[in-house]
């Protein structure tokens, strides 16, 4: 028998998140998809099944419901990610406000920032909003950045946390040095099944193009090509299929070195796909996003009504262009009585 937080109760009993919400498509991938989905975090430690509803629609994954804390909300998230065939996931799960102000949850996860031996050199500046961490400073890896966002997410009461720390590398290293360490990252990561993928690199500048068979493979990717002297990170034109091989096969490829970026969606393509996602996300209303598009980036300006949806729609112009081409500059402000 399974215990849930009493605010999680208080939530079942009011009415404000149904039980066992799933629901799926109506094509038979999705169906396959969805059982699939619901078995994981029925079993998945940690993950309050019972208080998330899931959606699936043309192998894209919609998460809504309410959890006590952001560990499970990531949870959930991840094990959507990684089930084969889907190829988006789109995480409104809310977090449950908890019993401290934006001031408690400031101080503690400066508290935690500071005891980190790894970050004990780094100039990090923390700042709190309804719960959401916005990180700023310096760091001198991208080790030291993910470290940072990870050590302020286990904080008590942090809802979501915004990385925008910078990283400083002091000797710089030629494009081969750094390819050879992202093609050995590549090989060797276990959470990786055979990706296709074509890799270049100029000036401390990595592009990468190919297909993956999900989108946190595609993550994966955009994450080990953070080595030593990596100075951005583009895996627009990595695409997410469901069978790697057939479409490989399909294409008439026999190896990544015959990928090219010609497939990749031109800017008004992914602006056109941003800008339709946004306007039927209910989410999002009431408010309005601007979707601009250059060389591959999306910016995002506008005004919302809650630190989660302005993080809703990150995530939606991150799932088209992918991880590293998204600007929000989104800015939060009640829409009530406008």
């Amino acid at each position: 028998m399974r215990f849930w937080p009493k605010a999680l109760l208080v939530a079942w009993l009011t009415g404000v998140i149904a039980p066992c919400g799933l629901r799926a498509g109506p094509a038979s991938a999705d169906s396959a998809l969805f059982r699939s989905l619901h078995y994981r975090l029925e079993v998945a430690p940690g993950v309050p099944a019972s208080f998330i509803t899931v959606g699936v629609t043309n192998e894209v994954v919609t998460l809504n419901g309410a959890v006590d804390n952001l560990l499970a909300r990531k949870r959930a998230e991840a094990i959507a990610a990684t089930t084969p065939g889907v190829s988006a996931v789109h995480n409104q799960i809310v977090i449950l406000p908890a019993e401290r102000n934006d001031w408690e949850v400031r101080a503690g996860v400066a508290d935690a920032l500071s005891v980190a031996p790894a970050l004990k050199n780094d100039k990090i500046d923390p700042e709190v909003r309804d719960g959401f961490v916005t990180l700023t400073g310096k760091v001198g890896s991208w080790t030291e950045r993910h470290l940072a966002e990870l050590t302020a997410e286990g904080v008590n009461g942090v809802r979501g946390v915004d990385n925008k720390l910078r990283v400083t590398y002091g000797t710089p290293r030629s494009d081969a040095e750094i390819m050879a360490d992202i093609r050995s990252e590549l090989k060797w990561d276990p959470w990786l099944t055979s990706p296709e993928v074509k890799l270049e690199v100029h000036d401390g500048t990595v592009h990468l193009t190919g297909l993956v068979a999900s989108s946190s493979a595609r993550r994966r990717i955009y994450e080990d090509a953070w080595v030593m002297g990596t100075r951005s990170v583009d895996v627009g034109g990595v695409d997410v299929v469901s069978n790697v091989p057939l479409a490989m096969k399909e294409g008439g490829l026999t190896e990544a070195t015959g990928l090219t970026a010609a497939g990749r969606l031109t800017d008004g393509q992914i602006q056109q796909e941003v800008a339709g996602a946004c306007d039927l996300d209910p989410l999002l209303r009431p408010g309005h996003v601007d979707v601009q598009v250059q060389d591959g980036v999306v910016t995002l300006r506008g005004v919302l009504p809650t630190p989660v949806a302005r993080q809703a729609a990150g995530q939606i112009a991150q799932d088209v262009a992918g991880p590293g081409q998204v600007q929000n500059l989104i800015t939060v402000r009640s829409l009530e009585g406008s």
